[in-house]
């Protein structure tokens, strides 16, 4: 190699993992579209890098590395349809190309594997480790594509499709902990997002037994995760408290609606302390909303009276406050609060023209109460 080539080549690669990095620490801090355009970056140098490559083992580590960040482009780019949009249908598509990415540079890292063979030694060892952690990824990019699935399914009422899908996420995650065993790597963090997955399974079976069990396992994680990293006890403690909103879901759909309102509750009590994302901050709304209704229903003043004030001091969207006023979950919950102060009928008939609008977020109990109401 020339050694204007050699130059190039070091630098290169130099570039490719410094984008890397800030492409993790934007990833860390859920900030998915800076985060996609620095491992696109990373790619690019790669790919650069590849060109100036001397011998086999160069080019093995370049191509298989630009593969890798490509694979994490199309990830993250996945993960901001998936959290901040919910658009499960592009999230999919996104992480379908960083599935194929990711395979390209398991078989990109084997081409000079006969050359390899038998060799041992530390470098061999580091290959070994990279592949495995590669593999590993592959599982949970596997993971996120039957949720994303799954959910889309699952908005569309298709349960036996989402079920399906479910259950393959399941399967995925169960691969992913007994790899993380094996090699000494803490895996509580996986097994909350099984037991998510799980809840979800649990959901579309109506298995109220289920549930109930997969809640109190995620209390006694959330105990181990007490002596990890914070960064992990934080994202455990939200997966939690998601959880409790998705069982009063379940119970609300099974009409067992006192129960709703205290796991309804256990989420918002939860959102109050920490800073909510815009998906968290829907998310809220929509559970307030609920809240107010299920509590007018069961003339408990105190939790409607609690769950206005909470949704009209608006302290608890954060920063997202602006972004959530203009969703259609925060103008309804604002018109049932309005309607409960004044009984108002024509502002009941506006709080039914925004949900009539809200056409893929429609709500088995909100229906029935406006049924209800116009019935009285």
């Amino acid at each position: 190699m020339q050694k204007s080539n050699r130059g190039d080549y070091n630098k290169f690669l130099k570039k490719a993992y410094d984008a890397e990095n800030k492409a993790f620490k934007q990833w860390d801090k859920s900030n998915f579209l800076k985060s996609a355009e620095f491992f696109k970056e990373s790619s690019e140098w790669f790919e650069k890098a590849m060109e100036k490559a001397s011998n086999l083992d160069e080019k093995v580590l370049t191509k298989s590395n630009f593969f890798v960040e490509l694979s994490n482009h199309y990830w993250v780019s996945g993960l901001k349809k998936y959290s901040d949009e919910e658009n499960y249908e592009e999230a999919a598509e996104l992480f379908k190309k960083a599935i194929l990415n990711k395979k390209k540079a398991l078989e990109a890292d084997r081409e000079d594997l006969p050359l390899r063979k038998g060799l041992g030694g530390q470098k061999e060892l580091k290959r070994r480790e990279w592949r495995l952690f590669q593999q590993s990824t592959l599982r949970e990019l596997y993971a996120y594509y039957f949720l994303s699935l799954g959910l889309k399914a699952e908005k569309e009422k298709k349960t036996k499709i989402a079920l399906e899908n479910f259950e393959n996420a399941a399967a995925s995650y169960n691969q992913q902990i007994k790899y993380l065993k094996n090699v000494g790597k803490p895996f509580y963090l996986v097994q909350l997002y099984l037991l998510k997955t799980l809840l979800k399974i649990a959901q579309c079976k109506k298995e109220l037994n289920k549930l109930n069990e997969a809640i109190n396992e995620y209390k006694s994680i959330i105990e181990q995760i007490e002596r990890m990293n914070k960064r992990y006890k934080t994202r455990a403690e939200a997966i939690l408290a998601l959880a409790n909103a998705e069982l009063g879901e379940c119970y609300k759909d099974l009409d067992r609606v006192d129960e709703a309102v205290e796991y309804y509750w256990k989420f918002l009590n939860w959102a109050k302390k920490v800073k909510l994302d815009s998906e968290q901050s829907s998310e809220v709304a929509r559970c307030i909303c609920i809240v107010t209704l299920i509590s007018i229903k069961l003339g408990k003043r105190r939790d409607t009276e609690k769950a206005i004030k909470e949704f009209k001091a608006g302290k608890i969207f954060g920063k997202n406050i602006e972004k959530v006023q203009k969703e259609p979950w925060y103008k309804l919950a604002a018109l049932i609060a309005e309607y409960y102060n004044s009984k108002d009928e024509r502002i009941l008939k506006d709080a039914k023209l925004v949900y009539e609008q809200m056409i893929d977020k429609k709500d088995r109990y909100i229906t029935k109460f406006f049924e209800k109401a116009e019935n009285t």
